[in-house]
């Protein structure tokens, strides 16, 4: 043995049969058809990647959307349905003093909750001067 490692398929033997010419366009054909392989392959890996992209970005989409039709809104890290559960309490001034922030914030920056908070106060003080 030269050092060679011999298997099933020597390609050092001489013995193999001798190289012959190819047709011609052959190679030309060969490389067409990788080509065309390697395209399609392409092709398909890209319309896959469009497709989840489209997926997840309607998926994203219907979520935002969902949750800008449900009205609850998280200025200063806390939801609109929590504010307004917590109103009574935030108004009586029985919640701690970060809890009591972040519903201050809320009320601030909030369309729906401010107001809402507002007209609270007035009819408190509505009802207090009736009585």
């Amino acid at each position: 043995m030269n050092g060679r490692k011999e298997g099933p398929l020597d390609l050092w033997s001489a013995d193999l049969p001798a190289w012959e010419d190819c047709c011609q366009g052959e190679l030309g054909q060969m490389v067409d058809r990788m080509r065309t392989v390697r395209r399609r392959r392409f092709l398909s890996q890209a319309s896959v990647a469009a497709l989840t992209l489209a997926v997840t970005g309607a998926g994203i989409s219907f979520a935002g959307y969902r949750w800008w039709l449900s009205g609850d809104y998280r200025y200063g890290g806390i939801a609109c349905s929590e504010v307004m559960r917590l109103l009574p309490k935030y108004h009586a001034g029985e919640l701690d003093a970060q809890l009591s922030r972040q519903i201050a914030i809320h009320l601030e920056q909030c369309p729906d909750c401010g107001p809402a908070y507002r007209r609270m106060i007035q009819d408190d003080h509505a009802a207090l001067a009736r009585s």
